[in-house]
């Protein structure tokens, strides 16, 4: 019963998708998949495959994806110190 309320913060969960404006079968999604950071990963539109592109440690929160869909990337968080 405790860790309930910890499962909901463990759902895939998608917070952007951008497609390719002049390859709409290739896209971008920013998101959090495996219950522990949110990275960018590439999307085959039609099958809907993803593959991670991102791996920074403390997650990534924004990507970009080329016109053409050839590539996409991340800006890894930074997390201030005090």
């Amino acid at each position: 019963m405790a860790s309930k309320w910890r499962d909901r913060f463990r759902i895939p969960a998608i917070y952007d998708a951008v497609v390719a404006s002049a390859m709409p079968d290739r896209g971008m999604i920013v998101g959090g998949f495996d219950g522990q950071t949110i990275q960018v990963h590439a999307w085959e539109v039609p099958s809907g495959r993803l593959r991670a592109v991102s791996t920074g440690p403390t997650g990534t929160f924004e990507g970009w994806i080329a016109p053409m869909g050839a590539g996409c990337t991340g800006s890894p968080t930074s997390r201030a110190t005090s």
